[in-house]
């Protein structure tokens, strides 16, 4: 592989805005998010666009290059004021009952997560209109033992949407929960072990030919690129440009332009992309944060202190450093606490970024590590669950121990080459997680 090489040139971030898009999509196959999308119970909606603000950051000054006032923000966002009641349980069970055929007394919560939804129809391309109206409500994940259904719902319980999406990834987890994929220079005790074992279970990381993955060594532009493909299936936000460092068949070409044209990376230079560049750990966290849109509305900074070095300046630049570390996505290796945002990213970094990102949207299951930032949405309190029939509105059942039980997931890029480790290319793209050949 051609060794890669550092940008001396400034690196721009885009740190929030463009047109609002829906945030959870997968590694699954093309479909489109209305047909992805069922309704459970009530709703209602539309969209709102957002507008862009860009921040461009030479060597260590960063600054503000463009500023546009961005209109009503409801993208999905944090909050710490809702409660997870037996009303929005019971609601939950009831509508995975009636959508599975299951009984809802053999349900069980998995996780939950406090979300602000951006409309009131939870952040979903629903099949009617949505009011524009921030709508607290939840990320709940349950399961019957066999199977896990992921749904949202508002913070009372009439609205609650099923997440086909979410479902199908957590569902591919259980078909590969006892695949075994090991790479030689990955340890069972190494920090990012589980994670990549995870990845590649699921046929969406490979290694090189020669068995390797090569945790340590710098993640480049083109594989990030790849990652990017791989992992998040949302909308284009933007047409494709030629680069002029970019023939169209170099391995990553495809995975290139999809990043670009999606809004994760951008053009460096004069319409370069630079795909042997390294990326910093700066590049890859302010990417995934602008790729997501993800609200800085209702964030509180003071999570920042937790980390002994927050060297950016920008305000939007560090509300979303919070954002990121809100959701769980903050990952900091050897420290927890610092967040080393000029030091060059890792393959295994990289991985577990990517996981967590997945993590926070509910379609993988938590991996506990020291090194992740603990995900402050999660709902702790959630004791036990009163469950009924959907066919009854008997609430007199015992309660259900609490199982947070589960599996899995993630994504990751390419590397030039692989043609058959481990399933196969990591730059090819289109196949739902876990549908191995």
């Amino acid at each position: 592989m051609s060794k890669a090489m550092h940008i001396t040139a400034p690196w721009s971030l885009a740190i929030a805005g463009l047109t609002a898009f829906t945030l959870f999509s997968t590694p699954a196959q093309s479909q489109t998010a209305e047909a992805s999308n069922t309704r459970l119970a009530q709703s209602g909606a539309t969209e709102v666009e957002m507008e862009t603000q860009t921040i461009e950051r030479t060597e260590s000054q960063t600054i503000e290059v463009q500023t546009t006032e961005t209109q009503v923000q409801t993208v999905e966002v944090e909050t710490s004021q809702t409660s997870f009641t037996q009303t929005v349980q019971v609601a939950v069970f009831q509508a995975v009952a009636q959508r599975a055929n299951v009984s809802a007394s053999n349900l069980r919560i998995v996780e939950v997560s406090r979300r602000s939804w951006r409309d009131s129809c939870l952040g979903l391309n629903a099949q009617e209109n949505c009011s524009q109206v921030i709508t607290p409500g939840y990320l709940v994940t349950v399961t019957d033992g066999q199977r896990y259904w992921v749904c949202r719902t508002n913070a009372n319980g009439s609205a609650v949407y099923y997440d086909e999406r979410a479902t199908e990834i957590r569902t591919a987890q259980l078909r590969v929960q006892s695949t075994q994929i090991s790479f030689s220079d990955v340890q069972s005790n190494y920090w990012a072990a589980r994670f990549i074992r995870e990845l590649a279970a699921l046929d969406i990381i490979a290694g090189y030919p020669d068995g390797l993955y090569r945790p340590n060594e710098p993640v480049t532009r083109a594989e990030f690129a790849a990652i990017i493909r791989r992992a998040f299936n949302v909308e284009d936000i933007r047409d494709a440009i030629a680069f002029v460092d970019v023939d169209e068949d170099y391995w990553a070409a495809a995975a290139i332009d999809t990043a670009y044209e999606r809004g994760f990376l951008n053009v460096v230079g004069n319409r370069e992309f630079r795909p042997l560049a390294e990326l910093y750990r700066g590049d890859v966290l302010f990417a995934i944060a602008r790729g997501f849109n993800f609200s800085t509305q209702e964030t509180n900074v003071s999570i920042l202190n937790r980390y002994s070095d927050v060297t950016v300046s920008s305000a939007e630049a560090r509300l979303l450093l919070a954002a990121l570390t809100n959701r769980g996505v903050m990952t900091n290796y050897p420290n927890v606490n610092t967040l080393d945002l000029e030091r060059v990213a890792t393959r295994a970094e990289v991985a577990v970024l990517v996981y967590q990102t997945l993590y926070s949207m509910g379609y993988v299951a938590r991996i506990d590590s020291p090194y992740v930032v603990q995900d402050t949405t999660v709902v702790t309190d959630v004791d036990s669950e009163t469950v009924v029939d959907s066919d009854s509105t008997d609430t007199s059942r015992p309660p259900r121990q609490n199982c947070n039980q589960g599996i899995g997931n993630g994504a990751e890029g390419c590397d030039p080459g692989n043609s058959q480790p481990h399933g196969g290319s990591n730059d090819e793209g289109g196949r739902t997680p876990g549908n191995r050949p």
